[in-house]
């Protein structure tokens, strides 16, 4: 039984080997001390010395695993080996980010500048439906804030807070054309490849005054991969306000507290009958046996509205719903690298009972041609289409402000003659906008190589054509006074004006 133990023993000894070797880097073949080599699934391990070289033990069938900060982590299989020599990758992390800067590129751990590099998978995470959107809390210093919940509403940018007593935004550049945040809304998320933010006054050495406040570089996809690739793909979202107050719906108590809070000024102007805290106690104690609307009996002629909830519901969805459908097909050959893309978002306001929406079509075009070896061509046109539909009237404040004791409509029908009805019948029968806007936009590019590459001429010309068509128009609409009293309120009257703009630029440059 000794001699059974002894035998263990010396078998598993005898798998266990010495191995040594080097590691060095693989882009310059220089050996690098201080490796970690650690058998895997153990604490065991050694480091590299000066030289690169380690000396470890390990079982025949182990595995050693090669660790460096900087570098790729690599595993090897011992398979009986003795000497292993190992060529550790560089890790392309955040510092080697390749951050698009003035008329170039260069690494991030090069510059000196405030310059945040943001790259599109940060945005493929989030439901957004436009660029603006997807910059809010992605960089530092980078003030994204939308003065309105309404669909299609343009950002306010700002970078490093307080510009200057008569404002200031930055500078934006797509694709090397200067952009409006406008034009965030017309522009694709799926269409971005990278993002770069200048926050500093270098940015001002190359593009001038224009760059004071800052200026953000936007970059659009190009084919990387050989092939041809299709890919689709869609975002519905929904969206709720983050809090709403809350408000009493209790007639009576309604009233009351009107009066109370009257009652404690100099003017004392609202005090309603008994006969009407009756009607409002009625309301309060048994809403569906008491209506809301009657014949008033101090005037026959008149409707009388006693209602009993938060009107602002009744304006307003919970819920607004968005979608964005996009496809794209992109690939590279030899000497070709394009991507083509459509896209169509809808995105639908929180107003209920009147439509209020905006939607947007873009087609994109890019193409890379390689001439020769020397000289490369391209070109990158953008098509977009936006419209959006909103009410001729429409106040926000009024419809979280609406008094609980109003009313929507008489038992007519018609509109009551009431805030609610009014405002209802305003947005529902009073008119509308339609403001569409049509673009097209060209960039022809070239770039010629010399010296091997050590010298780049570039040089670009963009024309860009665009129209807005406007058009917005008042209706009357029809409020009931009473049992026999309908009469018109408003004017009629329209507007339309179509605009046309034009943009042309050429730059030559090299670096």
């Amino acid at each position: 039984m000794l001699f059974f133990v002894f035998s263990i023993r010396g078998l598993l000894s005898a798998q266990e080997l010495t191995i040594t070797g080097k590691v060095t880097s693989a882009d310059d073949n220089s050996v690098l001390p201080g490796v970690s080599i650690i058998i895997k699934g153990t604490t065991q391990g050694t480091t590299t010395n000066t030289d690169g070289e380690y000396i470890v033990k390990a079982d025949q069938n182990g595995t050693l695993v090669f660790s460096f900060i900087g570098m790729l982590k690599k595993e090897i299989p011992v398979n009986g080996q003795t000497f292993i020599n190992v060529s550790l990758e560089q890790e392309f992390t955040g510092l080697d980010e390749v951050v698009v800067v003035g008329y170039g590129v260069q690494k991030k751990v090069n510059l000196s500048g405030a310059v945040d590099a943001i790259d599109a998978k940060q945005l493929e995470s989030r439901p957004i439906v436009n660029i603006s959107q997807g910059l809010q809390g992605v960089s530092p210093n980078l003030n994204i804030d939308f003065v309105s919940g309404e669909p299609g509403q343009a950002a306010q940018i700002n970078i490093r807070g307080v510009t200057s007593i008569n404002g200031g935004e930055p500078l934006i550049l797509i694709d090397g054309v200067p952009s409006s945040s406008s034009e965030l809304n017309r522009l694709s998320p799926e269409d971005v490849a990278d993002i770069s933010v200048l926050k500093d006054a270098s940015s001002a050495a190359i593009y001038g005054a224009r760059a004071a406040f800052g200026v953000v570089l936007i970059t659009t996809k190009t084919g990387k991969k050989e092939g041809i690739y299709l890919s689709y793909n869609n975002n519905l979202s929904w969206s709720k306000p983050t809090i709403l107050p809350q408000k009493t719906s209790d007639p009576y108590i309604y009233l009351r507290l009107q009066d109370l809070s009257t009652d404690n000024t100099p003017w004392n102007n609202f005090n309603p009958s008994d006969e009407t805290y009756s009607w409002a106690k009625e309301r309060s104690e048994n809403p569906n046996g008491t209506d809301g609307v009657r014949i008033n009996p101090r005037d026959g002629s008149t409707w009388e509205y006693m209602g009993n909830r938060d009107w602002t519901p009744y304006f307003l969805s919970d819920y607004t719903f968005s979608q964005k459908h996009n496809i794209q097909l992109d690939g590279k050959t030899e000497k070709t690298r394009f991507y083509l893309s459509t896209s169509y978002d809808n995105e639908n306001g929180a107003l209920k009972i009147a439509e209020d929406l905006f939607k947007r079509l873009s087609i994109r075009s890019k193409v890379d041609y390689d001439v020769f070896k020397w000289l490369t061509l391209g070109n990158n046109t953008l098509f977009t289409m936006t419209e959006r539909n909103e009410p001729s009237y429409l106040s926000i404040w009024d419809l979280y402000n609406f008094e609980p004791t109003s009313w929507d409509k008489n038992p007519d029908g018609t509109w009551a003659n009431s805030g609610v009805g009014r405002e209802a019948a305003q947005l529902k029968d009073g008119g509308e906008v339609d403001n569409r806007y049509n673009s097209t936009q060209s960039t022809f590019t070239g770039e010629a190589r010399f010296l091997d590459g050590s010298l780049k001429i570039n040089s670009d010309f963009t024309i860009r054509k665009g129209n807005s068509n406007y058009e917005w128009y008042y209706s009357k609409y029809k409020i009931g006074y009473g049992p026999e009293d309908i009469r018109e309120i408003g004017t009629n009257s329209a507007y339309r004006s179509a605009t046309f703009d034009t943009y042309n630029v050429f730059n030559i440059y090299h670096f």
